[in-house]
Formats: C-alpha cells, structure tokens, sequence
C-alpha cells in the first residue's frame, strides 16, 4: 500500500523542541504524495509502560483483596470477593486494549505483527485465607486506599492513548501553470520545476487506535464498588 517506505531512527535521548524539525519516525510515499510521521513511537513507548504498570496491577489487586478477606464471613464478604475478581478481569482487557494501541503506535505506517506478546491470565478468584494478615478494620482502610490510588493509575493510561503530540506531512509534487501575472516564458524555455507544497494531515484519519475509556470506567466502576463494600 505505501511505496518507498522508510523506517528512520533517532537517539531515543534527543529532544527536539519543535516536533517539525525532528527527525521523522517513518517516511513513505503513495502516489505523488510523501509521508513523514513524527512522535508516534514516543507515543507507542509511554502506552506500553503504562500497559506494563497496569499488569503488575493484577496481582497486586487480587493480594490485596486476599489480604483484607482472610478473615471476612458473610454475604458481604462473597460480594467483596466476586468485585474484586471481576475488577482483576476486567483489568486484564483493559492491558490489552492498551498493548494493542501501543503495537499500532510502534509499527505505523505498517500493520502491527501478528505475533505481540500474550495478555496476562486473570487471576481465576480472589480466594479467602489466602492473605497473611487477619482482615482487620486496618487491612479492610488499607485496602480502600490502594483500590482508589490504583483506579487513578488506571484513569491516567486510558488518557495515555492519545495522538497529541504526533504529526503527519503530507508533501505533493505537481506540475501547476505559472500566474498570470507572472511573464510568458519565451519559446523552448524549460519547463518550471514542481511545485512542492507541504500540508498538514490529521494523524486521527490514518491512525486508528483501540479506544480504552469504555474499559478503563468498567475497572474504576467495579473496582469503587468493592472499596465502598469495604468501608
């Protein structure tokens, strides 16, 4: 689909203050039409670590939630645990939705390899006993604390998957008729050379990205009715 493509590289220390004048990310031609892309792969980078922060999110969850049942009885406690479980699960779908975009990111203009890393396993059930502690009010406050810093994290990697901060130039080289007001070449004259006439293109129409909102309010949502059980 795109010819002459060429995948560029910088030092990933350099920081460019004006993304114009940056090296590009990957340059490719269609038609009479270049393509430069720039700050994508900076994008693709801060998905992925925040893919990764959210993995380790997953088990921590389920030993946290083990921690503050251990010694839970009672409907509130079964209610508690299947929360807990479905947050862990719903997590996991959030991380890939968040790899995937990462993938698109570090691969574009060309499709993301088929072979990307597997999804972690959800964790099948948050188990009762399982925990060190004895589900004390304190395990029980600890666990509320870690549910709400760990519903901000997952807040802020939704909002990671974002095109700001990437460009797309698209350069035409046409032949175009001089002005009128400009003076007829004489006759046998060369022809005038292409005009190159650089414009900007809205990275949204070519790069398409999972959008995680929806997932990431699911997370947040069954993971604050599990810290309200909890208090």
């Amino acid at each position: 689909m795109h010819r002459g493509y060429t995948r560029r590289h910088h030092s990933p220390g350099a920081v460019d203050p004006d993304p114009s004048t940056a090296m590009p990310d990957a340059t490719w031609t269609d038609g009479d039409a270049t393509y430069e892309v720039r700050g994508i792969r900076d994008v693709g980078r801060a998905i992925r670590a925040r893919a990764g922060a959210l993995t380790a999110q997953v088990g921590a969850r389920a030993d946290a939630a083990d921690a503050a049942l251990a010694e839970l009885r009672g409907p509130v406690a079964v209610t508690l645990r299947d929360q807990a479980t479905r947050t862990s699960a719903a997590l996991v779908e959030l991380v890939g939705q968040l790899r995937r975009a990462a993938a698109v990111c570090e691969a574009f203009p060309d499709p993301p390899a088929a072979s990307a890393p597997p999804d972690p396993a959800p964790v099948a059930e948050v188990r009762r006993g399982a925990g060190a502690s004895s589900g004390s009010p304190r395990d029980l406050r600890a666990y509320v604390r870690a549910s709400a810093a760990a519903d901000d994290d997952v807040r802020s990697a939704a909002a990671s998957v974002s095109l700001e901060g990437v460009t797309i130039t698209r350069t035409v080289r046409t032949e175009r008729p001089a002005p009128a007001s400009v003076p007829a070449r004489p006759p046998g004259a060369p022809p005038l050379p292409p005009i190159v006439a650089p414009e900007a293109v809205a990275p949204a129409s070519m790069i398409h990205l999972p959008e995680p909102s929806g997932e990431a309010a699911r997370v947040t949502a069954l993971s604050d009715g599990g810290a309200r059980l909890a208090a």
